[in-house]
């Protein structure tokens, strides 16, 4: 079984339009309570074992903002929560996309 989330904090209400900072520190508080993650250039992708242990990284994520001052928080998330195949990984469903794509182009 394998639970993947891709999610944006957004914070609200800072001085600046750029949330560079603020993802940078939800990226850290990611990385030190244990969970690995993908940044990509319109969120995150953390993958688990479970839905339950998928949503504690983005509510660690979340948190973090409020850690730093931040006082309104929206997090937007996206669940793929696969439970007929097991080990299905981000990874491993890139490859299968590009594969097709080959396929499609007559490459393969």
């Amino acid at each position: 079984m394998t639970a993947m989330v891709e999610f944006t904090v957004l914070p609200l209400g800072t001085p600046s339009t750029s949330a560079r900072q603020y993802v940078a520190k939800a990226l850290k508080a990611l990385k030190d309570a244990g969970y690995s993650y993908q940044l990509t250039p319109m969120g995150t992708i953390v993958e688990a074992t479970t839905i339950e242990e998928a949503l504690k990284a983005v509510t660690v994520a979340h948190n973090s903002l409020f850690e730093e001052g931040v006082q309104r928080v929206v997090t937007v998330i996206k669940v793929d929560d696969r439970r007929d195949k097991p080990g299905t990984r981000a990874q491993g469903k890139v490859e299968a996309v590009l594969s097709e794509l080959r396929k499609l182009e007559g490459k393969d």
